[in-house]
């Protein structure tokens, strides 16, 4: 039987998404018979997370350098290994770049190894000097292949995007001419308060009343949570919080339109073909949405804090009444993304190993 060890980081510092998604790949790798173990540098939720799934992981200390990890990275893994996928593609990992091209060599000499990029500013490829991998996956809108030769494969796009089985695009999408429900997401812990103003913007929004589903990130702050249940008590329509929950699929297909910010997630509204306001954090990500902008799933009204409450209800409101435009969105967002790149990616994965 084939084995494979999935090496990933996680931790409330850069959050559990590159966690999750190796999960979802872990399960893909099991549907096809392919015996799958974690080495997580995580905090104690990672290491419940990937022993829940049922996935035999190691800890390894999250504050060792990569070069200490490269040190005992032979004992780390299981016998019988003979590929190793890395997800570890972020800010904190890639300020130790030397190191990491060190880890990743290390790594190459003894395994196949798959790397799982991130994308734009944070991505192996423009912050270390040399990727040491068989196969580099980015699967993103917008990817490109290497201008120069590289020394390795390249999975590029949202065919590989990894979801789980929940976001597939074989769940029929449910466009309703009489439009009123709403789905507010701002990701794990909204840093600038994006969900306070879309509740505001929803306070100028008074013709119908709207069903709000407002998610509150497992990062949200108290006071803050507390803030936006004294905003919602002001408003006329229906509104449930609800508190991080495993995924947001069902959310997504019970809803007539989303309002989110950037990140992964709006990969998850393509894949649920769910009509989408989008708005940005910061320039930098709204300078790396513009490609998935492009594709049509999303009406893209830039920088959150550039948008006022006026204009985002304005947009809202408009939306909920063009059927055909949902329409349109949905059907852009489901040929996008597949939901099926677990899968895709992981029988690419095997014939390698």
């Amino acid at each position: 039987m084939t084995r494979v060890a999935i090496r990933v980081d996680a931790h409330h510092q850069i959050g559990y998404g590159h966690l999750k998604r190796c999960l979802v790949l872990g399960k893909a790798f099991q549907a096809n018979d392919v015996e799958v173990s974690f080495l997580l540098a995580g905090d104690d939720l990672a290491k419940e997370l990937a022993v829940t799934e049922g996935f035999p992981c190691k800890v390894v200390p999250g504050e060792a350098s990569f070069s200490k990890q490269a040190e005992t990275l032979v004992d780390d893994i299981p016998d019988g290994v003979s590929l190793i996928v890395t997800d570890i593609a972020h800010p904190l990992a890639l300020k130790d770049s030397e190191d990491l091209e060190a880890y990743f060599e290390t790594i190459q000499k003894r395994y196949k190894h798959v790397a799982i990029d991130g994308s734009g500013e944070i991505s192996l490829r423009q912050g270390l000097l040399t990727v040491a991998c068989d196969v580099l996956v980015s699967p993103y809108v917008g990817e490109t292949e290497a201008e120069k030769s590289v020394p390795y494969d390249e999975l590029l796009g949202t065919d590989y995007f990894i979801l789980g089985e929940e976001y597939s695009s074989n769940h029929a999408r449910d466009i309703r001419p009489a439009a009123n429900r709403v789905l507010i997401t701002s990701g794990g812990s909204d840093p600038i308060f994006v969900t306070a103003d879309v509740l505001s913007a929803l306070a100028l929004c008074t013709d119908d009343i709207l069903d709000v589903k407002v998610i509150i990130g497992p990062g949200f702050k108290y006071d803050y949570v507390e803030g936006l249940r004294t905003l919602a008590n002001k408003l006329t329509h229906q509104l449930t919080f609800i508190n991080a929950p495993d995924n947001l699929a069902e959310e997504m297909f019970g809803c007539d339109l989303a309002i989110s910010t950037s990140g992964l997630t709006k990969y998850e509204l393509a894949a649920t073909g769910t009509p989408t306001i989008l708005m940005s954090i910061d320039h930098h990500h709204h300078n790396v949405n513009q490609s998935f902008s492009s594709k049509g799933s999303v009406i893209d009204l830039g920088v959150a804090e550039d948008v006022s409450s006026t204009a985002l209800a304005d947009c809202i409101i408009a939306l909920l009444g063009e059927s055909k435009t949902r329409k349109k969105q949905s059907t852009a967002g489901q040929t996008l993304v597949d939901g099926n790149g677990a899968h895709r990616l992981a029988r690419s994965i095997i014939n390698l190993a």
